[in-house]
């Protein structure tokens, strides 16, 4: 009798560990497959903004305390107010792609209103890897794309996210 309350433990547990790491091996699987395809720095259209767009940076504040995503160049800045009139910039928005993980893609897109044209997007993913983000845990072991640091040591996961108005716009 007690040999047989063991093996159903062990298989109890055997079972519970299979599912535990079956499921992380599936979502590495797939946003791997999901990084290759899908992420990146997409350019569909590349604009010229007038003088009206730019600003140079207020006295009191440098580079390091303004918005990096709209600074282009040593001492200009996008005129966020001017910008808007003409543009939607949706910034690291989150989309479920996959419920293993589960798996989500985050996209920057900007959007001329105008014509509702996208003129480019940046697009990252993210994976909650394991059972416990799953389960409703707030342990939350995850992974990225695109991975790594720069020299500077901003994450790859962010930097096409900061520099999509810098790619989509030029000053004329």
């Amino acid at each position: 009798m007690r040999i047989k309350k063991r093996w159903i433990a062990v298989s109890i547990i055997s079972i519970v560990i299979s599912i535990i790491f079956g499921h992380r091996i599936v979502t590495k699987t797939v946003f791997e497959h999901y990084c290759k395809t899908n992420v990146g720095l997409f350019i569909y259209e590349k604009v010229d903004l007038g003088e009206e767009y730019f600003i140079s940076f207020p006295d009191d504040k440098g580079p390091g305390d303004l918005d990096e995503r709209f600074i282009f160049g040593e001492n200009m800045m996008l005129n966020q107010q001017q910008f808007e009139q003409n543009y939607i910039y949706d910034y690291m928005k989150n989309i479920k792609v996959s419920f293993m993980g589960p798996i989500y893609s985050t996209q920057t897109i900007v959007t001329r209103k105008s014509d509702s044209k996208v003129l480019g997007k940046a697009v990252s993913g993210v994976a909650y890897v394991g059972l416990f983000k799953a389960l409703g845990s707030n342990k939350r072991p995850r992974i990225y794309c695109p991975k790594g640091q720069d020299e500077k040591g901003f994450y790859f996961f962010n930097k096409g996210h900061r520099s999509l108005l810098y790619h989509v716009f030029n000053k004329k």
